[in-house]
């Protein structure tokens, strides 16, 4: 299927709007003109994400040191939480992500629902708006060479519906990763809506009203989405990881003689909410009480700022260390450095689809994975079979079943299919998969391809 030709009348009606802003990005791209040829170019497409979810900013930088190595040029556009730019981040985008993020809330009121909706549509057109003129700029200013224009979404159906409005040029290639799910996607309704979405999508990408369905893709890290969404999308559904890994981090795999010698047993990250599993952590510290449990806890309370008090009581009497507060990166991944596990005891009605950052930086840092059973984390666990999957009714039994664990001597026998596992979610390897052609049925089997 060819996509519709592009003119420069056509780019020009896309530049017109927004002709004061796109003067500075017009000048950037030209400043690395004369030295692109036919390099391929990554465009890192940011909507604020960097400054509001937690793992975006190794994401950026690892994609710019993967370009750099490659000698792809890579152009950072951010939104408006952004500004003023830091580093390489050039402001471009209108509004921030949280729209994109989350379009649809169906626990809200008609009056309230109908408000957001509205909004979600003008927020979506302004992106989509944005989107085409830095597509203009890049066919403008770039005869040669291949573009990839990467953006995550949280509900990556709905941003497709506007991508008739400004199809891709012949060189032009998008990928959408699904970072985050729509609330409530538990419910079979709203699998059945998701995936409702997705036949319209692909009847758009096949009757030739958007853009060319071989240069556009779906990226999933989850095999369970991904078949799930599969006799929907065919081949414009695509695998791939999100570069959360560094190639450093795959040579300074913990041994595990330093596994032996952590002074945490268990660790937590996250937060005092029930999908974060809060609930079961509380009951793990309450069986805890009067011994020391020696865990480390690392809670972020600003979504639920009621239950502090009771987490600092409970940790008090089990002998955890409790920390409060937002942790930087470096201190984040020095703390996973000192827990020989890692406690993710999130819901798993929220994350039988959706895959999960801290079990990748687990694996990283060598610290063994708890995680729910019926989930992507536990497709993961036992793929690699390193880990506790833990069904609903045994979390009571995870400290007896650490205390018989020789977790040194299980990290020396799976360090290397770990290493090889988080190979796939470098920038490297991102890379790869968004300059091949697009592969056809990688989700069919049970397991990652």
């Amino acid at each position: 299927m060819a996509s519709r030709p592009q003119s420069r009348l056509g780019d020009v009606g896309w530049l017109l709007p927004a002709a004061w802003r796109s003067l500075p990005l017009a000048q950037t791209l030209r400043g690395l003109r004369p030295t692109a040829g036919a390099r391929p170019r990554l465009y890192l497409l940011d909507p604020s994400y960097e400054q509001e979810i937690g793992h975006y900013g190794s994401v950026a930088r690892h994609l710019a040191e993967a370009c750099a190595a490659r000698s792809w040029l890579f152009v950072h556009l951010t939104g408006p939480q952004d500004r003023p730019p830091n580093g390489p981040r050039i402001p471009w985008f209108r509004r921030d992500a949280r729209l994109p993020m989350r379009i649809y809330r169906p626990e809200l009121g008609p009056k309230v629902l109908h408000g957001i909706r509205g909004d979600t549509r003008r927020s979506l057109r302004v992106f989509i708006r944005d989107l085409g003129a830095a597509l203009a700029l890049d066919r403008l200013i770039f005869p040669e060479g291949e573009a990839y224009f990467f953006f995550y979404t949280g509900d990556l159906l709905h941003p497709w519906a506007y991508l008739e409005r400004g199809p891709l040029g012949p060189r032009q290639h998008l990928a959408v990763f699904q970072f985050n799910l729509p609330p409530h996607f538990e419910k079979a309704t709203q699998q059945k809506r998701f995936s409702r979405h997705a036949k319209l999508l692909a009847q758009r990408l096949e009757a030739g009203k958007g853009a060319n369905a071989t240069r556009v893709r779906l990226c999933t890290d989850s095999p369970a989405l991904g078949r799930l969404l599969k006799p929907a999308l065919g081949s414009s559904l695509a695998y791939a990881c999100p570069p959360l890994v560094g190639p450093e981090d795959l040579e300074t795999l913990p041994t595990p003689e330093e596994i032996a010698r952590r002074p945490h047993p268990l660790g937590y990250f996250g937060y005092l909410s029930e999908k974060h599993g809060w609930p079961i952590l509380r009951e793990l510290l309450e069986a805890q009480a009067g011994r020391q449990s020696r865990w480390l806890l690392k809670i972020n309370p600003k979504r639920h700022p009621e239950d502090v008090a009771v987490a600092q009581q409970a940790a008090t009497a089990a002998g955890a260390t409790l920390q409060l507060g937002f942790f930087p990166e470096a201190e984040y991944h020095a703390s996973l450095d000192r827990c020989a596990s890692l406690l993710l005891p999130y819901r798993p009605q929220q994350y039988a689809f959706l895959s999960s950052g801290k079990l990748i930086d687990a694996l990283r840092h060598g610290c063994l994975p708890i995680v729910p059973a019926n989930t992507w984390l536990a497709e993961t666990v036992r793929q690699l079979d390193y880990g506790l999957v833990v069904a609903p009714q045994y979390w009571g039994a995870v400290p007896a079943c650490l205390a018989v664990l020789d977790l040194p001597a299980l990290w020396a026998r799976r360090r290397a299919a770990v290493r090889e596992f988080l190979g796939r979610f470098t920038a490297a390897c991102l890379l790869d998969s968004l300059a091949a052609p697009v592969a056809r049925g990688p989700f069919e089997a049970s397991g990652h391809p």
